[in-house]
């Protein structure tokens, strides 16, 4: 729960670096939707905070902005979660 600097330092590189394949070699790599389902209401703010703190890291080389989706939604896009706990999910891309 606690800030690691060395773990910022790793995932500023990690999305810098993700910049730099998406724009030299757009034919080998594109984003791709990450979906984390979420089973605690008490989550949802949580890992929402946690997502747009690496959009927010991510700068201007922000590949698409990160984004809750709903229950409903969430069983649509992947039927096979545990429907009687979800609460929905947040989509991030990377």
């Amino acid at each position: 729960m606690g800030f690691d600097l060395e773990q910022y330092r790793l995932v500023r590189e990690a999305l810098h670096e993700r910049a730099n394949l998406l724009e030299i070699a757009p034919h080998l790599s594109r984003p791709l939707p990450i979906m984390l389902p979420i089973y605690s209401w008490w989550q949802v703010p949580y890992f929402w905070c946690g997502i747009k703190l690496y959009d927010f890291v991510s700068g201007k080389k922000l590949v698409k902005s990160s984004f809750y989706v709903s229950k409903a939604k969430a069983m649509e896009e992947f039927p096979m979660l545990q429907k009687n706990r979800l609460c929905g999910a947040l989509v991030y891309y990377d």
